[in-house]
């Protein structure tokens, strides 16, 4: 199975090993929205929900408001990310607003 990287990824050696992770699209919530690990969350504050996304073109994580749809043990539903957004999810609680990340992808 191939997988396309971002960008900015482009510079791994080739025949470096990793891991992906595959969104099981059975477990899915109604309702649309995107689908991501609880540990992302920063915070919650009423209808929204905080989480950092990488910037593409400077790799800072920039801590991004979305709105909170649902919650669901170890998943939430937000919404109004870009298609395509990377988002930290382990140590997001140690990052800082703007500081650049060499995120890891599963």
């Amino acid at each position: 199975m191939d997988f396309a990287l971002p960008a900015y990824l482009n510079s791994l050696p080739s025949g470096a090993i990793g891991s992906v992770r595959v969104p099981d699209v059975s477990q899915n919530f109604a309702g649309g929205g995107q689908r991501v690990p609880i540990e992302a969350l920063l915070e919650i504050e009423g209808e929204a929900a905080y989480i950092y996304v990488v910037d593409s073109k400077t790799q800072q994580a920039l801590r991004t408001k979305a709105r909170l749809l649902g919650v669901d043990t170890d998943w939430v539903r937000i919404c109004c990310l870009p298609v395509g957004s990377v988002i930290i999810v382990d140590g997001a609680g140690f990052v800082k607003d703007h500081e650049v990340v060499a995120p890891r992808l599963l």
